[in-house]
């Protein structure tokens, strides 16, 4: 008995002479075949090398720790190290963050060279990170590229008249609920994961019975792709 516990106290202290000093975690909501998940990858493997071990990630993906909200609150509160968020989504704080949203307004900003040069170098960008970080505890460490917004749908959409009566899925944001209301379309704020899920439903559901009401899904050209969206939302 005794040596089997000398044992088990010589591996133990095995074990902890290889652990890192630092364990951090970054959540998201993408899952692992997305290109942010791959990029928390990159940003991982970086991290450990550069940092000689010291610093271990773990990578909490698929919405496991909640929506990005969710994962917005809990990093400014200390319990979650990294994730990644829009900067419209810092609206959902109330009316003096409403101007994060611009960004994502349509035809505002026209590639990623111009997104960077809005966030720092310009007087909004410098407000923007500056109540980030004083009023929310956060330091935003770099940007990233999300892509354009579209829209993938089971019908062809040649006009204003084909967004009409449409039930569309969006991400919370408000600018993303504007461009439902102003088209004519009926919106259903829904967090990617839920909206995976409900749109699955509704296939099979249509499979079955060859009838039902059209529905559509506002998204990011690589968010759609990797899903299998065009399963049952064939045209974008």
């Amino acid at each position: 008995m005794k040596k089997l516990l000398l044992s088990l106290m010589v591996g133990a202290m095995a074990t902890a002479s290889w652990a890192a000093d630092y364990e951090l975690v970054f959540g998201l909501q993408q899952g692992n075949s997305s290109d942010e998940y791959k990029a928390v990858e990159l940003f991982k493997k970086e991290l450990e090398k550069n940092s000689d071990g010291k610093i271990e990630l773990k990578i909490q993906g698929n919405a496991v720790l909640g929506n990005d909200l969710k994962m917005m609150e809990q990093l400014a509160e200390g319990a979650l190290d990294f994730t990644f968020a829009e900067s419209q989504r810092f609206g959902a704080y109330g009316d003096d963050w409403k101007f994060a949203g611009v960004t994502g307004l349509p035809y505002v900003i026209k590639d990623f060279p111009t997104a960077q040069k809005a966030l720092y170098e310009t007087e909004f960008g410098k407000k923007l990170l500056k109540k980030i970080h004083d009023e929310k505890n956060m330091t935003v460490l770099a940007q990233a590229y999300n892509g354009t917004r579209q829209t993938t749908s089971n019908k062809a959409i040649n006009s204003l008249e084909d967004m009409k009566g449409l039930k569309l899925r969006v991400p919370g944001a408000a600018n993303n609920k504007a461009y439902a209301q102003y088209t004519g379309a009926t919106y259903t704020p829904m967090a990617f994961k839920e909206e995976q899920r409900d749109l699955g439903r509704h296939a099979r559901r249509l499979a079955k019975s060859r009838q039902g009401s059209r529905q559509k899904s506002r998204r990011s050209p690589h968010q759609v792709v990797p899903r299998r969206r065009e399963n049952f939302a064939r045209y974008l």
